[in-house]
């Protein structure tokens, strides 16, 4: 349950969603939404495959730019903290090869909202982390709000397989974050 000081709640939040050192619009918006949470005393914890970026969509992170991944904010109470999957590697081989990212992400989203008893899964941009978010919620008990990005609307969407996964995770959404 969230905590309250004065006329304030403070929440405990799973974010999983694209986060640096994957560039882009939505890493950043994602980073600034989390920072911007936990700057204002809320607890957030990123989950996020970031660090299996491919190099072409990789930025470079500078030494001082660690710290501000993951902080802590003393005068309100907020904490922001980043957890990443296991790397692919041998104990994750099967055929045909893929990278399970979506069982990676909800695996360990549900462990984090466990552990962390959060009260909120915010998942950010459909593939592979709204789907993620919809199934540790689905696991957990613990509601999630779904928002995308514009590929998920005008490409994605259209793909027949994918269409049905992501109309059953929407409908399964306690909300919907949209432009």
């Amino acid at each position: 349950m969230a905590s309250a000081e004065g006329d304030r709640v403070f929440m405990r939040v799973c974010l999983i969603g694209k986060f640096p050192p994957i560039q882009g619009g939505v890493s950043a918006q994602t980073y600034w939404a989390a920072y911007g949470l936990a700057q204002r005393g809320h607890q957030v914890f990123v989950v996020t495959n970031a660090a299996e970026v491919e190099d072409a969509y990789r930025v470079r992170l500078d030494e001082q730019d660690g710290p501000r991944l993951a902080t802590t904010f003393p005068e309100t109470g907020g904490e922001l903290h980043v957890f990443r999957p296991e790397a692919p590697g041998y104990r994750m081989e099967h055929i045909p090869w893929s990278n399970p990212h979506v069982s990676k992400l909800a695996g360990l989203a549900t462990d984090v909202v466990r552990a962390h008893n959060c009260e909120l899964i915010i998942g950010s941009y459909f593939e592979p982390y709204a789907v993620s978010a919809f199934l540790a919620s689905t696991w957990t008990g613990v509601p999630f709000v779904a928002q995308h990005a514009g590929s998920d609307l005008d490409r994605l969407m259209d793909v027949p397989e994918l269409s049905t996964t992501y109309r059953e995770m929407l409908c399964a959404a306690k909300a919907i974050v949209t432009r």
